[in-house]
C-alpha cells in the first residue's frame, strides 16, 4: 500500500508541473494576442515621427507669429496634419487668420503671408495682407510719362522725384525718396518674390494709363510722400511725382544727389 501511495504522489506532481507549463504557455499566447489587437486598432500609435510646428501658446487671430510663439515637435506621422510646417521659420512673420490654441499644429490654412494670401485670394487679395511688416502703403499719382512710360511693374523698385519751381521762375527736380518698393500698379498687386525674381516680375502685367502706383515705405517716409504731393484738390493730389525705375536688383541710396529735404512728421 505504501508503494502505491508513493507512485500516486509522483503522478500528482507530474500533473501539477504539466498544468503549470500549460498555464504559462496560455498566458504568453494571450499576451501576444492582446498585443496584436493593440497594434491593429492603433492604440500604440505610429513608431515613425515627423517634425511639425505647433503653437507654444494661445495665438489670437490677426496676430503676427513670432519665434517665441511656436516650437517644433516630433509627432507620429499618422497624426501630422497635411501641409503642417516642419520648420518654424516658415511660420514666423505670418499672420494668423484664425485663433490658434497652444499645442495646435500650424498649417498654411491658419496663417497668411504675401505668398499664401495671393494663392488663396487671387485677384481679391486685400492690399493690407501684402504690405511688408512695419511698412505703410502710400498711393503716388503719376502719369505714363512720369512712370517710365507706364512700364513700371508691381514688384519693381523706384526712386521718387519732385519737380519744383525756383524763385527765379526756373524749375528743378529733387529726390523725395530712393529705393522704394512698388507693391501695386493700379489694382494689380505685386506677386510673391516679384522684387527678387526676374521670372516672377516678368509675369507681372503693366497697366497702361495707370495714374496710381502704391509703394511701401516706413511710417516716417509716408508723411514725406504726403507732404510732397500736397493737399488733394478736385479729387486729385496737388503735385504729381516723377518715378525713376531702378535696374533690377539694384538697391541703396545714391549720395550727392539733390534732395528735396522735406521733413517728416517725426522730425518736424
Amino acid at each position: 500500500m505504501i508503494k502505491n501511495l508513493a507512485i500516486g504522489g509522483g503522478s500528482n506532481k507530474l500533473l501539477l508541473v504539466f498544468a503549470l507549463v500549460l498555464g504559462l504557455i496560455a498566458a504568453v499566447l494571450v499576451g501576444v494576442y492582446l498585443s496584436s489587437l493593440n497594434g491593429d486598432n492603433g492604440s500604440t500609435g505610429s513608431t515613425t515621427t515627423v517634425p511639425v510646428v505647433v503653437a507654444a501658446q494661445d495665438i489670437p487671430a490677426a496676430t503676427t507669429v513670432t519665434a517665441e510663439m511656436v516650437v517644433v515637435k516630433a509627432v507620429p506621422s499618422d497624426l501630422a496634419l497635411i501641409g503642417a510646417y516642419a520648420d518654424s521659420t516658415a511660420a514666423v512673420g505670418q499672420v494668423t487668420q484664425v485663433a490658434v490654441q497652444a499645442g495646435e499644429q500650424i498649417t498654411p490654412a491658419k496663417v497668411t503671408s504675401t505668398g499664401t494670401a495671393v494663392s488663396q485670394f487671387g485677384s481679391k487679395t486685400p492690399l493690407s495682407l501684402v504690405i511688408p511688416a512695419g511698412m505703410r502703403a502710400v498711393a503716388v499719382v503719376v502719369s505714363d510719362v512720369a512712370s517710365a512710360g507706364g512700364l513700371v511693374r508691381a514688384g519693381d523698385y523706384v526712386d521718387l522725384m519732385l519737380n519744383q519751381q525756383n524763385g527765379d521762375g526756373q524749375s528743378s527736380a529733387c529726390y523725395v525718396l530712393q529705393d522704394v518698393q512698388v507693391i501695386a500698379v493700379g489694382t494689380t498687386l505685386a506677386a510673391p518674390d516679384a522684387g527678387s525674381s526676374a521670372s516672377v516680375l516678368s509675369n507681372q502685367a503693366t497697366t497702361s494709363g495707370a495714374v496710381t502706383v502704391t509703394v511701401a515705405v516706413n511710417p516716417g517716409d509716408a508723411s514725406i510722400l504726403a507732404a510732397a504731393q500736397q493737399s488733394p484738390s478736385n479729387g486729385s493730389v496737388g503735385t504729381n511725382l516723377w518715378m525713376t525705375l531702378r535696374p533690377f536688383g539694384e538697391h541703396g541710396v545714391n549720395t550727392g544727389l539733390a534732395s528735396c529735404g522735406i521733413p517728416s512728421a517725426a522730425s518736424s
